[in-house]
């Protein structure tokens, strides 16, 4: 069981050698941190050392690095290093006191034996400083900034947070800085901005902070900003995990999954993703999860997927709220519950993403889980739509064609499916081709719809190549061609378009463009009778 105490100063815990500056707020051990036994350091008499992780609050980075530790064992720590905007002590095992001075702000001695009944090798514990005079008023206000900062980030007022980030990273505060840099790379409360996103990543690295090393990798790494630098990009990631990013080694693990500077080794990023999902990484955990639910590094194990994702989506991270809706939705991994499956995605759509937005469409529309409503449907598709997918697109023209939740409106389909089929979406660009070739909510236009079916014949879509050879038959847009009409017909039953298997049928029956021959047509009768095609069905009994 996690053992926590959290323990106020009083002089019946804490012997003050002179007046300070700063007080200790709680000691606090940590049972389920691995970081003493990945980081594992011994001392002089070779003995497994433990990790005192000093965080900080209300001082400075510059004044964090002058404190001095000794402890009763000896004259020093063994070892001292800054992780996660924490300093990092290792210790040897049964260490009773800690001495912890600052040239300007005094010393304390901390009695750890009064909060711990024993510092035990490869554990970890966390002493949390706080700086109290008016020296750090100024430190207080940038945090101040920063926390009101983030609270506007969890709630999705990205506004509102650039506004607080920026004051908080005016006046220098690592932190908001580094959340600064982030609104600007990723157009949150702000437009775009690679070259700001850059500047306060690093104001934020200048201050030796971690994450923003990480970040910048991202900059280099994602293509966003200009073409990828891989070597770059794994510069800033190995030097984040020297000073302990979490996020940094999820990065490092997205590197070996892709195989972007390094060579592809799902086992090397699943190791990566574990570390840092251990640290408590949102993103982390939830590669971790995408993992196990691939089975790419690891063995496939929905379960541990669900654990996973859960742990992420409980930090708020979108992606988890989403990958974990879609657990509940198919049941992997757990019992399938729509609601509960409705519940995760709605969360995750809350935060704009694209896939729980799309889920949540078609649950409304087909009342699975919920009530079916063909508004709230709408309402979920445009959001996906209007971000870019080309699947919501399609479902929105698909509302507007038929009028479901709105007044049929083929302009406005054509107007969506046209989207969607820009995209690349091979249904769509058929659907688009078949409005031109009605003239639905167009002109007819044969070229027009001659243009979009052969885009998506290109994708080997079944169906515009069946409606290139009713063109060529009925000579629209095209002077009639039999050979046309065989070659685009055969390739459409060929990949399973019962209507064209029926069609290539009659050519045989008939000896359109073929030969006659009975026995290959009622072969692709059969096929298409297979698919449950009445047509071929009764011409197979009338064959017969």
């Amino acid at each position: 069981m996690k053992k926590f105490l959290f323990t106020l100063i009083s002089s019946l815990l804490f012997l003050t050698l002179s007046a300070q500056d700063f007080e200790i707020v709680g000691v606090e051990s940590l049972p389920a941190d691995m970081s003493a036994r990945e980081e594992m350091k011994t001392d002089h008499n070779d003995r497994q050392c433990a990790l005192l992780r000093i965080a900080t609050q209300n001082i400075a980075p510059e004044q964090r690095e002058k404190f001095i530790f000794k402890s009763d064992l000896g004259s020093e720590v063994m070892e001292r290093a800054s992780r996660l905007g924490e300093i990092w002590l290792w210790v040897s095992p049964g260490l009773k006191y800690l001495r912890i001075q600052h040239p300007d702000w005094g010393q304390y001695e901390l009695r750890l034996i009064d909060h711990v009944a024993r510092v035990e090798a490869l554990h970890t514990y966390k002493i949390t400083i706080v700086g109290k005079s008016s020296h750090f008023q100024e430190n207080i206000a940038e945090t101040e900034y920063y926390t009101k900062g983030m609270a506007s980030f969890n709630t999705n007022d990205y506004n509102a947070a650039f506004v607080f980030f920026s004051e908080g990273a005016k006046l220098g505060h690592a932190e908001s800085q580094l959340m600064l840099g982030r609104l600007y790379y990723d157009g949150k409360g702000t437009e775009v901005n690679c070259e700001k996103a850059s500047y306060w990543f690093q104001q934020a690295i200048d201050q030796n902070n971690a994450d923003a090393m990480a970040w910048m990798s991202d900059v280099y790494g994602e293509g966003k900003c200009g073409d990828p630098n891989y070597e770059k990009s794994l510069q800033y990631i190995r030097k984040s995990i020297e000073l302990g990013s979490a996020y940094g080694m999820n990065n490092l693990g997205v590197m070996y999954s892709a195989g972007y500077g390094v060579t592809q080794d799902y086992v090397e990023a699943v190791h990566w993703y574990r570390k840092s999902a251990e640290l408590g990484n949102a993103i982390g955990q939830c590669q971790l999860g995408t993992a196990y639910q691939r089975g790419k590094g690891v063995d496939k194990n929905y379960l541990e997927a669900v654990s996973w994702f859960r742990k992420s989506a409980n930090q708020g991270e979108a992606k988890a709220q989403y990958k974990l809706g879609y657990m509940y939705y198919m049941g992997y991994g757990v019992n399938q519950d729509y609601e509960e499956a409705l519940k995760w995605f709605r969360n995750a759509a809350e935060q704009d993403e694209i896939w729980s937005q799309l889920y949540l469409g078609d649950m409304y529309f087909e009342g699975i889980g919920v009530a079916q409503d063909s508004n709230e449907a709408i309402y979920w598709y445009r959001k996906a739509a209007e971000q870019g997918c080309d699947i919501a697109q399609r479902n929105l023209g698909y509302m507007y064609y038929h009028g479901y939740g709105v007044a049929q409106d083929y302009i406005e389909a054509l107007k969506w499916y046209s989207f969607s089929a820009n995209e690349g979406n091979a249904e769509t660009q058929t659907i688009v081709g078949r409005m031109y070739e009605m003239g639905y909510g167009v002109a007819i236009d044969y070229t027009e719809a001659m243009k979009w079916y052969k885009k998506a014949a290109d994708q080997d879509y079944a169906e515009a190549q069946y409606r290139i050879g009713r063109l060529y038959v009925e000579g629209k847009g095209v002077a009639t061609d039999a050979s046309e009409v065989l070659k685009w017909i055969s390739r459409s039953a060929r990949n399973g378009y019962s209507t064209a298997q029926y069609a290539y049928g009659y050519m045989y029956e008939k000896g359109y463009g073929v030969d006659k021959n009975s026995v290959e047509a009622m072969k692709w009768y059969q096929k298409a009778a297979d698919q449950g095609y009445k047509e071929a069905i009764n011409r197979l009994k009338e064959m017969k």
